[in-house]
């Protein structure tokens, strides 16, 4: 069989999905460290964290994930 040199060759379609970890956490603060493994390793390409407990009193450095920016949406 003879392939027609006009027609073009389409790879298969392959999935690209976007991992997004959202983990209900029940107080951040006191899993900071336990959340950056976890980001790290899994390579989430988003990170939501629900239940977070934090206020705008507790700054950005201490709960920010590396390769990650950072949105907060604090109670009170």
């Amino acid at each position: 069989y003879q392939r027609d040199r006009n027609l073009t060759v389409v790879p298969k379609f392959k999935w690209d999905l976007q991992v997004i970890l959202y983990p209900n956490v029940r107080s951040l603060m006191s899993k900071i460290d336990e959340i950056k493994v976890v980001s790290d390793i899994s390579a989430g390409d988003t990170v939501c964290l629900t239940e977070a407990w934090c206020s705008d009193s507790i700054p950005d450095e201490p709960i920010k994930l590396d390769s990650y920016t950072l949105s907060r949406n604090d109670i009170g």
